[in-house]
């Protein structure tokens, strides 16, 4: 048996493959960066306060969070117009949570970026993100080695649900440090007003956190027939047969 999976083939690139090749070699460089930064600052904490507050990491990583996670919405994109072969709406829904924690919990809010859900969610992140972007790089060549694929559809079992968990330890966070309605009152529009209309933080990140009931084992589960597919698939069973 051949060590390359067959779920692709060599074929002939396109200028959109060419970019799309250049897309994830960039956000592979870029998640590793973070992966790095978020191992040195680790390594330079010496009291369990260090690891439970993320020490420094936010700080170290701020700007590469802020650029690299962004960039993935560019994904939304290709999706929509076409050049790759993915639910604009699924992939919408597993950016949007991950932007929100990057720019409207850790940017605005002290008490999440010192929180333990900063690490979590770097080190999840980053190892998810490279190896999906590598996975992605290669199966536009039509070259991925049968290691990697399996990754791609393995290491999502659990590092998908501690990612999940680090957001929401840093959406608690800030729901928590928003609480109080004096403090409530510098984010929210609340009532009354000229425009009849309110907005309140507060209860903003309560309900995202519950929307994570509903949606997050539909995406899981989503992944799980994916990987079932790919890796169980009928060309699979067939090199078993053989």
């Amino acid at each position: 048996m051949s060590g390359d999976s067959k779920i692709s083939e060599k074929k002939s690139l396109k200028l959109s493959d060419y970019y799309l090749i250049l897309y994830n070699v960039i956000l592979t460089v870029g998640w590793s960066l973070i992966l790095y930064v978020t191992v040195q600052t680790g390594l330079t904490w010496k009291t369990q306060n260090d690891v439970l507050t993320s020490k420094n990491l936010y700080k170290n990583n701020e700007f590469l969070l802020q650029i690299f996670q962004t960039a993935a919405l560019l994904e939304v994109v290709h999706a929509a117009i076409g050049i790759v072969r993915s639910n604009p709406v699924l992939v919408f829904v597993q950016v949007l949570s991950r932007i929100t924690v990057v720019w409207f919990v850790a940017y605005p809010f002290e008490s999440p970026r010192s929180s333990v859900g900063i690490l979590v969610v770097c080190t999840a992140w980053s190892f998810a993100e490279i190896i999906r972007y590598v996975y992605y790089a290669l199966n536009i060549i039509g070259k991925i080695p049968y290691f990697i694929t399996w990754c791609r559809y393995s290491f999502f079992i659990a590092l998908y649900p501690i990612g999940v968990t680090g957001e929401l330890i840093c959406m608690y966070y800030a729901a928590k440090y928003l609480e109080p309605l004096n403090i409530r009152k510098r984010y929210s529009f609340l009532l009354p007003n000229n425009l009849n209309i309110s907005f309140d933080i507060y209860y903003f990140f309560i309900l995202t956190m519950l929307l994570y009931i509903p949606v997050f084992p539909i995406l899981y589960k989503h992944m799980l027939a994916q990987r079932e597919k790919i890796l169980n698939g009928p060309s699979k069973k067939a090199k078993k047969q053989e």
